[in-house]
């Protein structure tokens, strides 16, 4: 049912939109069929200024962005003339197209999904020739693993923000899709709602926040809605309903505030965004009359969020009473190793306020330091901070306190603790 109802989605005539903010402007990311077949285009948000992305003779679909906003996954038919989709890779300004999956990953492979640290992609593919099942690849095309195995199909995969686990949709029961979590390794799979499994209601496009908190998902029954749950499946909570038209994808804002996702109705498709907290009016973003769907959100271009060092890390700050010596260097590659739950915060400053966080990084990324060390205060600890590059987001951030350190060196498998 799903892999016939995944393939009649692609062959309407779609504008798949992701915004993404550009050199300090909200860009969109969509598909267009307005050259007489679906090719990858970048526009402002009014619609001006596109500029395509990918040119030939085939289906180019499903775009979206690495977390660095440097490359793009997709979807392409443009190496098979029998019109089979495989996964392909390009350059955010449209060059070095790669194919990633092989020719043997069946005849169809859709919802690609980039890991937090841009190495991995999860996917759907009927590899097995009859059921979609999740996999995921390496970004160049190496060490494909499956994560399902089973009778029926297994969709719309989303990464947790830490990379550790994987979100996705699948309907064992063939009565309704259900939500479903795994390991990033397929081990210990658990069922959101087990009691609603066979209710009748489809529970799709699952979204994981970028906190890690809630999960975001379409219910398509009687009624359209999306809901929020905590990924242990508790605190069931409704957001928003949708009067006509059904859902067809979700994403959340890089700040994790706002949600966007499409709607089809009639033929059209739109793009709607609404607050976190249900407050007022979801609002359409995308133009009238234009079609857009398969939305997902990027973070504002880092250069203007680089932290003024010089203003943060005076001389007098080099020494920090009852802190151990640190054990770095400024040039040095270092690894997050977080044996806690969270994420190692990137901010403006070292006063280790949430309000002036950047951005998050978690287990096995890597930072560069470039400034540092200064003394600052973590949960009234004190502790050494450096000014970090994170994937070309600058900032400050904690090496951990006496207590738990949270950096080590890059050829150092653990962090001492």
């Amino acid at each position: 049912m799903m892999l016939a109802r995944t393939f009649a989605m692609l062959t309407l005539v779609l504008l798949f939109a992701n915004p993404v903010l550009s050199q300090g402007e909200n860009r969109m990311l969509f598909v267009s069929d307005q050259d007489g077949n679906r090719e990858i285009y970048i526009m402002n948000p009014d619609g001006s200024g596109a500029t395509r992305l990918t040119n030939n003779q085939i289906e180019d679909n499903e775009p979206t962005w690495s977390p660095d906003y440097r490359q793009i996954a997709f979807v392409s038919t443009r190496d098979d003339s029998g019109g089979d989709f495989s996964l392909y890779t390009m350059n955010a300004d449209g060059s070095n197209i790669v194919r990633i999956t092989p020719a043997e990953f069946g005849t169809f492979n859709t919802s690609p999904a980039w890991s937090s640290n841009g190495t991995s992609i999860a996917f759907s593919s009927n590899r097995n020739l009859s059921t979609l099942e999740i996999y995921t690849i390496n970004a160049d095309g190496s060490n494909p693993l499956r994560l399902t195995t089973n009778t029926y199909d297994d969709v719309d995969p989303s990464w947790s923000p830490d990379g550790r686990r994987i979100v996705f949709s699948s309907n064992p029961t063939e009565a309704s899709y259900g939500l479903f979590v795994m390991n990033a390794d397929g081990t210990n799979l658990q069922s959101l709602m087990p009691d609603r499994n066979s209710d009748g209601i489809d529970r799709e496009f699952p979204a994981w926040s970028p906190s890690g908190d809630e999960i975001a998902f379409a219910a398509t029954g009687d009624a359209r809605e999306i809901y929020l749950i905590h990924p242990d499946g508790t605190d069931l909570r409704l957001l928003t309903t949708v009067e006509q038209g059904f859902i067809s994808a979700i994403t959340w804002s890089p700040e994790g505030d706002q949600l966007a996702y499409t709607v089809r109705d009639r033929g059209q498709q739109s793009i709607y965004v609404v607050e976190r907290g249900g407050v007022g009016t979801p609002r359409r973003i995308s133009a009238e009359g234009v079609n857009a769907s398969g939305v997902t959100w990027a973070a504002p271009d880092s250069s203007q969020y680089v932290a003024d060092a010089p203003d943060y890390a005076p001389e007098a700050n080099r020494e920090c009473p009852g802190t151990e010596p640190t054990p770095f260097t400024v040039g040095q590659t270092v690894v997050i190793d977080f044996n806690v739950t969270g994420a190692l915060r990137i901010m403006t400053r070292v006063d280790g306020g949430a309000n002036q966080t950047i951005v998050q990084a978690y287990d096995d990324q890597s930072l560069r330091l470039l400034d540092g060390p200064v003394c600052g205060i973590w949960n009234t600890q004190p502790a050494w901070y450096w000014y970090v590059d994170y994937r070309g987001y600058r900032g400050w951030a904690a090496e951990g306190t006496n207590d738990t350190r949270w950096l080590c060196p890059a050829d150092t498998p653990e962090c001492v603790e």
